[in-house]
């Protein structure tokens, strides 16, 4: 074959030529991709191996954390539980009045106030409802019946608390909020 500029190729000089123009194109551009697919199934080896190891160690103990899972969600529930819905203020008047007849104390007043915080967080928005109690009974009974709101059911928060001395009742003014999730 002639070329110009006077260059005389056989065939097996110009099928060199095209295999080392072949052979530098894949090295130069189709290697290095090939490379960097390999890097990359290489990290996702590794991460299998990784998710492996942990699963081979973690397997044993599934029960224990299924055991876990479900103790935390009745956990959640039963906290859950503890707060008011909007539409239960009445409930939560019932129920202070009707616990206080356990501990022989008498209510005198119980009337919610108007007065209400709200608090929003990431687990939702809560607002406090306080109500103003005055009530008589024996001091033990009273404070009995104190401690026994502080870890009912709900959750209480006593805000305001003023206890008068007196033969043989004693008179408690207090200030009680419930907690209302929205």
């Amino acid at each position: 074959m002639k070329l110009p500029g006077n260059l005389n190729l056989d065939k097996r000089s110009l099928a060199f030529i095209i295999l080392t123009v072949v052979l530098i194109v894949e090295v130069g551009l189709f290697l290095p991709l090939q490379v960097s697919k390999i890097r990359e199934l290489n990290k996702e080896i590794a991460t299998a191996k990784n998710n492996l190891a942990n699963l081979d160690r973690d397997w044993p103990k599934r029960s224990q954390y299924l055991e876990e899972n479900e103790n935390l969600r009745e956990e959640i529930k039963m906290i859950n539980g503890k707060f008011f819905s909007p539409r239960q203020e009445a409930s939560m008047l019932s129920f202070l009045s009707s616990e206080s007849e356990g501990f022989a104390i008498k209510i005198e007043v119980l009337k919610p106030i108007d007065v209400k915080e709200r608090a929003s967080t990431k687990f939702g928005v809560f607002e406090s409802l306080p109500v103003m109690v005055k009530a008589t009974g024996r001091f033990h009974n009273l404070v009995r019946f104190l401690d026994y709101l502080q870890n009912s059911k709900y959750f209480f928060e006593v805000k305001k608390l003023d206890i008068f001395s007196g033969d043989p009742y004693h008179s408690i003014d207090m200030i009680i909020c419930g907690l209302i999730k929205e």
